[in-house]
């Protein structure tokens, strides 16, 4: 495994054990699988390339019962969020 994927890994596991460990709702919350037909809608159409083809970010959790949709598009480096004139989402989050 190499560091980037160790260090994401790190991340999912982190966000996971915040949610379900120090909130009140913790216990609410699907991961990954989602069947809430509008959030699946509008993933149908949210590549980051831009030419309306499905987007699937590296985690998702949902809590319908709060209404709270969380998307988390993992990257190793900060330097990885965005580019820097904003014009390549594909290859950063």
């Amino acid at each position: 495994m190499t560091d980037k994927t160790k260090n994401e890994a790190r991340t999912d596991i982190d966000v996971f054990i915040f949610l379900t460990n120090e909130r009140i709702f913790a216990k609410k919350w699907n991961t990954k699988k989602i069947n809430n037909t509008h959030v699946i809608e509008c993933l149908s159409i949210a590549s980051k390339s831009g030419k309306g083809n499905r987007g699937e970010p590296d985690l998702i959790y949902l809590n319908e019962n709060k209404k709270i949709l969380i998307l988390i598009e993992n990257k190793d480096k900060i330097k990885d969020h965005d580019s820097k004139k904003g014009n390549k989402p594909q290859l950063f989050a």
